[in-house]
């Protein structure tokens, strides 16, 4: 396949995946505008926690799913394909479900997890955990599809963009009111997405491909970590400068957070559309393919994320006023998760290549012990370095995540992936 057909490939989830983050930018300054410092901080420290926590109910199980239906890739009728996934999910969301009505009961009779203002808005924003969960699975399988613009329209794009059409419109005036229209636009969103996975239907081609799970059933533990710390590595400024700071202070990382992952767009797109490649590839050890096409996702990576990171960087605090003067102040913060998310896209498909090749217990490996660093030096630097230490630390987790992660597909699969095969 030559460059010209490979750009092809991604050009059309490249523009949905730049819609999706447009959108989040635009639901983060709709929130910081609409809403005081302190309640915008709040908000993006609920959404963190429900998001870590649908994907903690998922078990790992959504790229066991996405695997599967890659490598069978069977034709099914429009109620056998309901049925297929509704036997996929269905106890996931009948234990967040339980879940959510257990920590409602706890919290509202004796239990104060969180303070009393967090724990209010919290027990509504709770229910939407297991629609988020099957959100996450059913993507996951029309990813597996091979319907990567419709997989990420469900999992990044219609929650955001009803939530933000609901705001503008002027229907919601207090966080309660945003608390409930969220788990209400969830379940909506949860429910059209069992209908577009429902009436997708996938050719056979890959019959030999059939059913070697056995090693990654038995990686669930690892899968399970995966997941979930890559939805921390994603809200990990947010959970951060909650354990050291104040919830305005969560509001300006936050911002500032969500902002400069509109530089990694490029990389989730080409993650989208490599992952259920990579799977098949690997199957059929076609080792030099994978190289191939690694290599060519990193190019693609490096030159679009010096596209946008540099002039990010250059008007930090132009964009960053954008969502008010009180965040003007953060241009450092922005900067420092600028240089953070270049070397993320600089590492290429590092992360998803380890997954899609069966080396679970490395990618969750590297998570981990990244994560329990970034912790370390927010806790260590937050005295001396004030706010900045959180940018500090997450910039960190990173560069150690990347860097393995390339050790790792050194060690286990012979290449790099900055060189063609």
């Amino acid at each position: 396949m030559n460059s010209l057909n490979q750009i092809k490939i991604y050009f059309y989830p490249g523009v949905v995946k730049a819609i999706a983050a447009i959108i989040s930018f635009f639901l983060t300054l709709v929130i910081s505008l609409y809403l005081n410092k302190a309640d915008a901080g709040i908000f993006f420290l609920l959404l963190s926690i429900v998001t870590v926590l649908s994907f903690v109910l998922t078990f790992g199980r959504e790229y066991l799913l996405l695997r599967k239906v890659a490598l069978l890739n069977t034709s099914l009728s429009l109620k056998e394909n309901f049925y297929y996934i509704c036997s996929q999910i269905k106890h996931f969301i009948f234990l967040g479900s339980l879940f959510s009505i257990l920590f409602f009961i706890f919290t509202f009779f004796s239990l104060e997890i969180f303070s009393n203002e967090l724990n209010e808005y919290l027990r509504i924003f709770i229910f939407s955990v297991p629609a988020l969960s099957g959100i996450v699975l059913v993507s996951f399988g029309i990813q597996g599809q091979q319907k990567i613009s419709l997989s990420i329209i469900f999992s990044r794009i219609l929650c955001p963009l009803i939530l933000i059409l609901a705001i503008v419109i002027g229907t919601l005036d207090t966080l309660s009111e945003l608390s409930l229209y969220f788990v209400l636009i969830s379940w909506a969103v949860f429910l059209a997405s069992l209908v577009a996975y429902s009436i997708n239907h996938s050719k056979t081609n890959n019959k030999k491909l059939v059913n070697n799970e056995k090693n990654a059933n038995s990686s669930i533990i690892f899968l399970f970590f995966i997941g979930v710390t890559q939805q921390i590595f994603i809200w990990q400024g947010t959970i951060l400068t909650s354990f050291f700071f104040q919830s305005s202070d969560i509001a300006a990382i936050s911002v500032a957070q969500r902002v400069a992952l509109l530089i990694s767009f490029i990389l989730i797109t080409v993650n989208a559309v490599n992952a259920p490649k990579f799977a098949r590839l690997y199957e059929e050890r076609r080792f030099k393919e994978i190289q191939n096409m690694a290599f060519f996702s990193t190019l693609i990576c490096c030159f679009c994320g010096l596209i946008v990171s540099i002039p990010m960087f250059v008007y930090a605090e132009n964009i960053l006023s954008l969502f008010g003067e009180a965040y003007s102040g953060e241009k450092t913060s922005l900067r420092i998760l600028i240089i953070g998310q270049i070397y993320n896209c600089f590492a290429g498909p590092v992360g998803i290549l380890l997954i899609m090749t069966k080396q679970f217990k490395e990618s969750a490996l590297s998570s981990i012990f990244a994560l329990f660093l970034s912790f370390v030096f927010a806790y260590v630097l937050n005295e001396f370095m004030g706010l900045l230490s959180i940018p500090t630390a997450i910039i960190t987790s990173l560069f150690i995540k990347n860097s393995l992660d390339i050790i790792f597909i050194k060690r286990n699969l012979g290449f790099f992936v900055f060189k063609p095969a």
